[in-house]
């Protein structure tokens, strides 16, 4: 092996003690022979820590506790004092049993790889990240694109060659502070790579997604439409025409929805916390059709969308009923 280390397994945690048990138990009986954990901890408090404390004599890791920089910085933290040949940065999920075995036989059987993304499953195990039930193995980076589309962004699902992702965090410091560093990462890795896997099999489990209406410590239409958009355009001209453009359609449609949805239901928080960008939202959005259906939307009072979509609710109902 070139390498000390095959695989860096590197952990990037805020606030979630809890979590970060779950994921090292999930640890202890994996396969961590040439696999290096490195833990960036940016909570407030020391819980995290004494729950890293507990699993010091049980793995070997290498442990960080800093000042809360952001996820951005802490990605580029943990990528850089990186020494595997691959990158595997990880979040809050938990990992399947035998994860990195089937991962290094993986990297075995394919060869040289660039970037891979390993499927998971909600934690209930009934839902999947991509449907897709085939490996793919492939150097047409708009194929692969297509086939991962907006889950480039998913943190646990991303494993990088250290050379590509280690240029990738320090190649454009203007996606610092954006939350979607691990995206830039993933669309510059495509970019700049040259063969691409796709693992079909479930890697990892995560929670189910935030219920809706739920306050988090960011603005999610801001990130999830604006911010979004924003970086994946970086790369318009590295794909085939309409690549990006349908990406970026693909984001924006579920976020502006989302907002809505939000706001029917009476929820104040999650997508319908905030009056929603509509300078930012224009200026981004602009040559998409949809852009002025959302903005017409965003200004109507709550007590109307909230009544259209019990009536659309309504119709699609009857119309499945008449289906049957």
């Amino acid at each position: 092996m070139d390498h000390e280390y095959k695989i860096s397994f590197c952990i990037v945690t805020y606030n979630q003690p809890i979590q970060l048990e779950r994921l090292l138990n999930s640890l202890i009986f994996q396969d961590l022979e040439s696999v290096e954990i490195i833990i960036r901890d940016d909570s407030i408090d020391n819980k995290s820590k004494l729950i890293v404390d507990k699993y010091l004599h049980k793995m070997d890791i290498e442990y960080y506790h800093l000042e809360a920089s952001g996820v951005d910085i802490a990605v580029q933290h943990v990528v850089k004092k990186a020494k595997g040949e691959y990158i595997w940065i990880f979040g809050d999920d938990v990992l399947e049993l035998d994860a990195f075995k089937k991962v290094k036989i993986q990297l075995k059987d394919f060869g040289n790889l660039d970037f891979i993304y390993l499927n998971s499953s909600n934690l209930n195990k009934n839902q999947t990240s991509i449907k897709e039930r085939n490996n793919i193995a492939t150097d047409n980076k708009d194929e692969f694109l297509t086939l991962i589309k907006n889950q480039l962004g998913f943190i646990s699902a991303l494993i990088f060659k250290k050379e590509i992702i280690k240029t990738a965090v320090i190649n454009d410091e203007t996606v610092v502070g954006t939350h979607w560093i691990i995206l830039y990462s993933a669309l510059y890795a495509i970019v700049h790579g040259e063969r691409f896997l796709y693992l079909s099999d479930i890697y990892f489990y995560s929670d189910d997604n935030k219920p809706i209406g739920v306050k988090r410590w960011y603005d999610c239409y801001e990130v999830h439409a604006i911010r979004f958009a924003r970086e994946v355009v970086k790369f318009e001209d590295d794909f085939s025409p309409g690549k990006i453009r349908s990406l970026i359609s693909f984001q924006f449609n579920l976020s502006w929805k989302a907002v809505l949805i939000e706001r029917a239901l009476g929820f104040h928080e999650g997508f319908a916390s905030h009056t929603p960008k509509f300078k930012k939202t224009l200026t981004t959005f602009w040559t998409y059709p949809a852009c002025y259906i959302a903005l017409f939307l965003f200004i109507l009072p709550r007590g109307l969308i909230s009544y259209c979509y019990r009536y659309y609710k309504k119709i699609r109902v009857l119309k499945v009923g008449e289906m049957k």
